[in-house]
Parts: structure tokens; sequence; C-alpha cells
């Protein structure tokens, strides 16, 4: 990803703003935080960004019949 951000002519991320959690969105949150970039996420969403690691250890998976988009949660915690 940042091969493409530089050939774009883009040296520097200041923030990233991310709208909710699905992965298809933000797997790449935890690699932009470990450089540095600050993210910003909706006060509902913090969860998923701040403890990944810790709510897919909790995850219910054997009753999904309620969930809500909640399995595209981010993998890795961001730091």
């Amino acid at each position: 990803m940042r091969s493409v951000i530089s050939e774009l002519g883009v040296s520097q991320i200041d923030w990233a703003l991310f709208t909710h959690h699905y992965r298809d969105q933000c797997f790449g949150a935890a690699d932009l935080a470990a450089d540095g970039v600050k993210l910003a996420v909706p006060k509902f969403e913090r969860l998923h960004f701040g403890q990944a690691s810790e709510y897919w250890q909790q995850k219910r998976i054997y009753d999904n019949c309620t969930d809500r988009g909640t399995f595209f949660t981010i993998e890795k915690t961001c730091p």
C-alpha cells in the first residue's frame, strides 16, 4: 500500500478517518497506527480498533443468527 501511496505523490499521512470497522475498509489500520498515523474512528467503533484481539477471543461464533456484520471486524489491535 505504501508504494501505491508514494506513487501518488503522498509523502506523509497524519490522520486516517475510518467510518466503520469492516476489514474491506480498514485491514491496514494497525499498520498505519504502527507507523505513527493517528486514527479517527466513531466512538461506537473504538472497541473494534483498540481491542480487536480481545474481541475475537470472546466472540461467540456458534450463535451468529443475530449478528450484524461483526464478523467483518479487523483482526489486529491498533496500537
